[in-house]
């Protein structure tokens, strides 16, 4: 009986250690490798067009090889984002209802980190438009402000102590 190794997660991954069968692409869908990223997309509708993103795309640093961000796609319309800094730790996180390729609308919580993997801030949206609370923290972790807004306008801000701005 043999064994074989897990895959290392894809925040491991550097680009050259990359495999394109990781990226797990949707049928009918081909890789796209590049010497900075990989991705998923379905293959252009009329000749000469431009094959769209549908599936898994993954960015790396020309610096040191190592993840820079992963998307998914769902017919060139953005899904979700997960960035990373150089360090390897997550820098933001965030979902979208995007109706159109390339106008990214944010939806629901978005959640940015220091280098240090402390949560900085935190933000929710309603296809693009902040809406309720937004809370900022600095890199300890000491509250910052929270600021609550109603489509997109704010409304209410409070301080680090609690005390109305």
């Amino acid at each position: 009986r043999t064994t074989t190794a897990s895959p290392a997660p894809l925040r491991t991954q550097t680009r050259a250690a990359l495999k394109d069968e990781l990226l797990r692409c949707p049928k009918g869908t081909k890789v796209y490798p590049a010497d900075d990223a990989v991705d998923c997309r379905l293959p252009p509708t009329s000749r000469g067009g431009i094959p769209q993103p549908h599936g898994l795309a993954l960015w790396f640093y020309k610096s040191t090889g190592g993840l820079k961000a992963q998307r998914y796609y769902e017919h060139g319309l953005l899904r979700w984002d997960i960035s990373y800094h150089t360090t390897g730790g997550r820098s933001s996180e965030g979902l979208y209802d995007n109706e159109k390729p390339k106008v990214d609308r944010e939806n629901g919580l978005h959640t940015s980190y220091a280098p240090n993997g402390t949560i900085v801030r935190q933000a929710e949206y309603r296809s693009g438009q902040l809406q309720g609370w937004s809370k900022q923290w600095e890199d300890d972790g000491y509250p910052s402000t929270a600021t609550r807004y109603e489509n997109n306008k704010q409304v209410e801000m409070i301080g680090p102590t609690g005390q109305k701005m």
